[in-house]
């Protein structure tokens, strides 16, 4: 057999095995489904669409509710295989078309970790309070050491998304987490967002208390913030 053929053959069988290994990835993920579409498709179309579509998406997102964590978890943890430029590369020495075709497919294409970020937004962003009984499964991945760094801030950025009920993990998590670069983000969340309810009155006190200069000052102007919002609640006192 000539050289030109076994590498013909050779790239037929790395497609091959490629194609297997993506159905098998794509049928076996046993996402939740909710009137025929899966999980990420509801995510996309929530996120992307409009109108109707948006309201039809979360109320799908709400109907598969919590039982969807895992899979946007394993979502955000998705990496692009580290070798698969050099077989697209390979392969596209045997067959320009080939190649093509395998950085179109879904195993291998390079925009996958950002669309699955994007999943994870738009369901925290969906279930919004209904998604705090998961909050344990976001704390424990976040501080996984599996879990790359980007991945870590793409759960805490996801996290934003679910409101005030992540505000005391987002404050433990600017507080506590070894991660320079996840504390960061937690932290410019918190400050982005307006939450300070009183049941999370004692996270903040423990926040006060940090040995982060920036995370001690903010917890300290949030509490007093909440405090003249309660004084001003009360109504003034009657002159006696």
């Amino acid at each position: 057999m000539s050289r030109g053929r076994k590498e013909i053959l050779a790239g037929v069988v790395v497609l091959v095995l490629a194609g297997g290994v993506s159905a098998c990835l794509l049928v076996h993920t046993g996402e939740p489904r909710w009137h025929g579409k899966g999980l990420r498709a509801w995510t996309r179309i929530y996120f992307r669409g409009s109108g109707s579509q948006k309201a039809l998406a979360k109320e799908a997102l709400v109907q598969i509710g919590t039982n969807g964590v895992p899979y946007v978890l394993m979502g955000l943890g998705y990496r692009a295989p580290a070798w698969h430029t050099k077989l697209v590369n390979q392969v596209a020495k045997v067959s320009v078309p080939a190649g093509k075709w395998l950085k179109k497919t879904r195993m291998f294409d390079p925009q996958e970790e950002c669309r699955r970020m994007s999943d994870a937004f738009g369901f925290c962003e969906a279930l919004g309070p209904l998604a705090a009984p998961a909050l344990p499964a976001y704390d424990k991945a976040i501080n996984d050491k599996a879990n790359s760094g980007s991945g870590r801030i793409g759960i805490v950025i996801a996290l934003s998304h679910m409101g005030c009920p992540a505000v005391p993990l987002l404050l433990k998590t600017a507080n506590c987490n070894r991660d320079r670069r996840v504390s960061e983000v937690a932290l410019s969340l918190l400050q982005k967002g307006s939450c300070c309810m009183p049941e999370h009155r004692q996270a903040w006190e423990q926040a006060r208390l940090s040995s982060k200069l920036e995370l001690r000052a903010f917890a300290t102007e949030r509490l007093a913030l909440a405090e003249a919002m309660k004084v001003r609640s009360l109504g003034p006192v009657s002159q006696r």
